[in-house]
């Protein structure tokens, strides 16, 4: 897909927004989320009608990168994405709200070849999205496996359209993806070589807001902890019904696998501000969670 169209499809995704901006209620909150297994309390409160009692619309985004745009075109209030992406709109308004769950093993690293291959390659294709997280597991993979001197082409994709790729045999590729579509992507028989797991770098999935809508906000935003809160503890009560309602946005990705890609994640929800921010203090690009 040529870079004009995807300005074409992006613009008019954004006037489609703009225009449910201008005819939504004046206390409405709109939080931006991506597909990624560590938000599944978000989609069950949202399916459950949790969201809509007190006021939140959920904007469902395709990438990271769409929804730090979003973000900076003012079409929403809140979003959930990574301490990157956070990173990017460092000039903007913004406060750490909630963490949600750190990456172990859920933002991983696929190939159709071996590691062993992969470092004696002569071209890679990577496919990843730029500006995004993905970007700096792809940097500290090649680093951590000494691979910078191999010629690569990059190739900048949403995970939406990387589920169109197969493990074909003149090339030799690699894919940073995360959950649910790495568990999509295997089963069309790409292999995991590398992972948050074995990496040194810390991942953090969180809820940000813009500072001047949760300061008139607050009441809401306290009913929006409990909401997850209560759909995590669903998930951890009666996970079959946690997966039955959040199933659909998991791409096909069965009740098992399901399990299994939450191994890939270590859950954060429960933990207290003051235990999260002692924990990582000494990680100075995870931005402290601020009081409500």
């Amino acid at each position: 897909m040529s870079i004009w169209i995807k300005n074409l499809i992006f613009s008019l995704l954004l006037l489609s927004l703009i225009s449910g901006c201008q005819k939504r209620h004046q206390d409405e909150t709109r939080i931006a989320i991506s597909p990624w297994i560590g938000y599944t309390p978000i989609y069950y409160a949202e399916e459950k009608g949790w969201l809509k009692d007190i006021g939140i619309k959920i904007i469902h985004t395709t990438s990271l990168h769409e929804t730090v745009h979003y973000y900076q075109a003012g079409l929403i209030d809140a979003f959930v994405s990574t301490q990157y992406e956070a990173s990017l709109l460092k000039d903007y308004d913004l406060t750490h709200f909630m963490p949600l769950d750190r990456s172990n093993g859920g933002d991983i690293i696929l190939s159709n070849r071996s590691l062993s291959t992969i470092k004696n390659s002569k071209k890679i294709k990577s496919y990843f999205e730029i500006d995004s997280v993905n970007q700096i597991v792809f940097n500290d993979f090649m680093n951590k496996y000494q691979l910078n001197n191999l010629y690569v082409e990059i190739q900048n994709r949403p995970q939406t359209m990387m589920k169109d790729l197969n493990p074909v045999q003149n090339e030799d590729i690699i894919i940073v993806t995360y959950e649910p579509y790495a568990t999509f992507l295997k089963n069309k028989g790409f292999k995991e070589i590398a992972s948050t797991k074995d990496s040194d770098i810390v991942v953090i999935d969180s809820l940000y807001f813009r500072n001047n809508h949760l300061l008139l906000q607050k009441e809401k935003s306290k009913l929006l902890i409990n909401s997850i809160k209560k759909a995590y503890k669903v998930l951890n009560d009666n996970p079959k019904e946690f997966y039955n309602v959040v199933k659909f946005y998991l791409e096909g990705v069965s009740y098992s696998e399901f399990n299994n890609t939450l191994l890939g994640i270590e859950w954060l929800i429960n933990t207290s501000k003051e235990e999260f921010n002692s924990f990582y203090k000494k990680h100075d690009d995870i931005p402290k969670v601020e009081d409500i």
